[in-house]
């Protein structure tokens, strides 16, 4: 690959971050915070929602943190 193939691959990338990839996961992240919210305030009792949504947010984290590095 030149590095002006590469240039505009990155370039198609960052902007497919812009307007798709980080909308949607910051989307994904803010349900599954709203759930875990909603979980530990009226049940706080089940210990094993709030470990999975937790689990589920740490996850959408890890994703975004990855996919910004390759781009």
């Amino acid at each position: 690959m030149t590095d002006e193939e590469q240039a505009s691959r990155g370039m198609r990338a960052a902007m497919a971050w812009d307007e798709f990839v980080e909308p949607a996961l910051n989307a994904i992240a803010a349900e599954y915070m709203a759930a875990l919210t909603s979980v530990a305030a009226s049940e706080p009792w089940q210990s094993d929602k709030i470990v999975k949504l937790a689990v589920a947010t740490r996850v959408i984290d890890k994703v975004q943190e990855h996919l910004r590095a390759a781009i």
